[in-house]
């Protein structure tokens, strides 16, 4: 693997991390992990911000949430690395499961 993503949490809170893989996006690699919620699936992509000129301008520390089709993304940006966790999960839970990716001194 060409980057080395920092992921602080391995699960609790209800939460639990089932697993994770490489593979690709666009052309890109990116690390993704499986978590469990409530029954509910919830996937953490990772991938380098200077690969996606997209995301790339995305704040630093910035937060934000997306939901349609009964699916919210909550994306940011440490780093070099841009996070998105997706799922059926409300917007309040998303945030928390952000919060608990992201070590204790970088809060957004």
């Amino acid at each position: 693997m060409d980057f080395r993503p920092r992921v602080y949490f391995g699960g609790g809170a209800g939460t639990v991390l089932d697993g994770g893989r490489v593979g690709f996006v666009s052309g890109t690699k990116v690390a993704g992990f499986l978590y469990r919620w409530k029954g509910r699936r919830l996937v953490l992509i990772v991938l380098p911000a200077k690969k996606n000129p997209a995301w790339s301008r995305l704040p630093r520390k910035k937060w934000v949430a997306l939901t349609g089709d009964g699916l919210t993304a909550s994306i940011w940006r440490r780093g070099d690395f841009i996070y998105a966790v997706v799922g059926n999960a409300p917007v309040t839970k998303m945030r928390e499961l952000s919060r608990a990716i992201t070590p204790k001194g970088e809060k957004f």
